[in-house]
């Protein structure tokens, strides 16, 4: 260890990605998988180090007044020799400051909590797709006007129909068969009578057995249709590089979803996203693929989406004053190569699994039907029960009126 210069890395601590520890000597051990990335770093440079932690806690974004904030200030005004944390090298930070050879990809995405069960209320037309019920209704009408037409029959077409939809519901149906092409028809119509029945049966039985679940945010068009719905908030850490890519996005609903997030100040630190708090069925929150599959790719309750933005290769932020970056970049390859960087993070992602994995056994639970289950069939029966009653009225109305036209009439004469 050379002792002759002491090297200062500004740094941004994240659970499990980047911590430090101190002990009573005031040394430091880095810690989380980034964390021992960068003590092996260390080590294979053979200097003294000092880590200072940000005091805005960000990566780096420009202001208005033209200074950088976080890691990426700190470089910029050579307050330290490295800034390193899941930086990424984007074009405007490429041009004020040096980067070192880059050892990872950084992609943006976000999680959202999976929806909960839903209980449509006429959730048995779910069994089949609205083509196949749109397909059904065209083939009981062209059947209606084909056995008319065949049976040659002075049979409306209104009573065809009804008989033919009843037996689609298990009544027996009585056509009298006395030709060839009757007899075909028949039977074609009895294999669609009998397919049709069961394969409803099957798939109503497979949704009772399987709950149905609401459709989940799949994407950033869908998530920025959410926020500007105001169903949804998205929250981010502040000053990353995704904010800034966001709010100039060529892409009108990318750019209204970074001028949310800026605009209603939606942002949170590591801490938060570990935590869950923010992350509930009215939220998103927006970070790198990798921290998000560490801290919820266990965790079946949470969804991470597969469509991200873009990608930028993460890589430490070097001051111009940095004598040594031929040998870091040296470092930070071979290492890159060995494949030290992915042991790290995976060693990590065991770790955090095991700790937070919950051998509780979950109870059995056996749901029972409720009312809200049969609200849609209930309400069928009921408004068929009120069309019933009313046709009733109907008709005996109509009949005592017939009665007393046709008394009248006998009376007159």
């Amino acid at each position: 260890m050379n002792f002759s210069r002491e090297l200062t890395i500004a740094v941004n601590p994240s659970p499990n990605v980047f911590e430090i520890i101190e002990n009573e000597n005031g040394d430091q051990r880095f810690v989380g998988y980034e964390g021992n990335f960068l003590e092996a770093i260390l080590s294979n440079l053979g200097y003294r180090y000092k880590a200072m932690v940000t005091e805005d806690g960000e990566f780096g974004r420009l202001k208005p007044d033209g200074n950088w904030t976080g890691m990426i200030g700190m470089v910029h005004r050579e307050e330290v020799d490295l800034g390193f944390t899941t930086i990424a090298i984007t074009e405007g930070r490429f041009t004020e400051i040096e980067f070192s050879t880059p050892y990872e990809k950084l992609s943006p995405s976000f999680a959202v909590k999976k929806p909960g069960i839903i209980r449509p209320m006429f959730a048995y037309v779910y069994s089949f797709d609205m083509r196949v019920w749109i397909c059904i209704i065209t083939l009981l009408l062209i059947m209606t006007f084909v056995f008319v037409k065949i049976l040659n029959r002075k049979e409306s077409h209104g009573n065809m129909f009804y008989t033919l939809f009843a037996s689609l519901l298990g009544q027996g149906f009585n056509i009298e068969i006395d030709s060839v092409p009757s007899t075909i028809l028949f039977c074609s119509w009895l294999v669609a009578n009998t397919v049709i029945p069961v394969s409803y049966s099957a798939a109503l039985l497979s949704f009772l057995t399987v709950p149905l679940y609401g459709t989940p945010i799949r994407n950033y068009q869908e998530l920025s249709l959410a926020v500007q719905k105001g169903t949804h908030k998205c929250f981010a850490l502040r000053g990353t590089s995704t904010i800034a890519y966001l709010r100039s996005s060529a892409n009108k609903n990318l750019r209204i979803l970074g001028d949310e997030i800026h605009n209603h100040e939606w942002y949170i630190t590591d801490w938060d996203i570990i935590s869950g708090k923010y992350l509930t069925e009215d939220s998103a929150i927006l970070s790198n693929t990798k921290k998000l599959n560490l801290f919820y790719g266990s965790k079946p309750e949470f969804i991470i989406t597969e469509d991200t933005l873009t990608s930028w290769p993460s890589a430490f932020a070097v001051s111009k004053k940095f004598c040594c970056k031929a040998r870091l970049n040296s470092i930070i390859s071979r290492l890159v190569q060995a494949g030290i960087y992915t042991k790290f993070f995976n060693e990590e992602s065991i770790k955090f699994t095991l700790a937070h994995l919950d051998n509780t056994p979950e109870p059995e639970v056996f749901n029972k039907l409720s009312i809200k289950d049969l609200a849609g069939v209930f309400l069928l029966l009921g408004v068929g029960l009120l069309l019933s009653f009313f046709s009733l009225l109907v008709e005996i109305i109509h009949h005592r009126f017939i009665i007393n036209a046709s008394s009248k009439i006998y009376i007159e004469k």
